[in-house]
């Protein structure tokens, strides 16, 4: 029998955020874009368009931008841009123009107006369909409208296993993996 420990109510998160985490692209009514990095998010479906939702504090640019513009953009970087994500965490969107102070390189979207960090293994630009106020957070619902991935880390899913497409996961804190090379059939 496995030994357990007790965790407290607050900190039960911690046994189930390990997806791989996302950059959220926005941009204000003003014109002023933010990247923010995001751990908590789900798919939804997939039938005609994927649709998704993230959890967002709403005291965060990133919400107060999707609100007045109701569109948004998913960045999924890989490992080597550890340092990019820890960045863009570490600071508000509010008083700080990320792009400018960390000389991020981006490139434009393609549907929706918002700047991405160049190089992730992929990105998927949303229209939002749904936001559900739940107090200090709200569930951002959207369905991409745009997608696209690095042909050299995609076969029909995603190659992990590929040394230039490994995701980043959120543990807690500042602690974050990235996946093994073992693919299980």
């Amino acid at each position: 029998m496995k030994d357990y420990i007790k965790l407290s109510n607050e900190k039960a998160y911690q046994l189930i955020n390990s997806g791989a985490l996302f950059l959220v692209s926005s941009v204000s009514k003003q014109g002023e874009f933010d990247i923010a990095p995001i751990a908590w998010h789900c798919p939804i479906d997939y039938d005609k368009t994927t649709r998704l939702l993230f959890v967002c504090d709403k005291a965060h640019k990133t919400y107060q931008n999707i609100l007045e513009t109701n569109e948004f953009a998913l960045s999924l970087p890989d490992i080597s841009q550890l340092s990019l994500v820890k960045e863009l965490g570490s600071c508000s969107g509010t008083n700080t123009n990320k792009i400018d102070k960390f000389k991020i390189e981006t490139i434009d979207t393609e549907v929706v107006n918002c700047k991405l960090p160049d190089d992730c293994i992929g990105y998927i630009e949303c229209k939002v369909y749904k936001i559900i106020d739940d107090g200090e957070v709200a569930l951002i619902f959207g369905e991409s409208v745009h997608t696209k991935v690095d042909t050299n880390v995609y076969s029909g899913r995603l190659l992990t296993e590929n040394e230039q497409c490994k995701p980043i996961f959120h543990l807690a804190g500042k602690a974050f993996a990235t996946n093994s090379d073992v693919i299980y059939k």
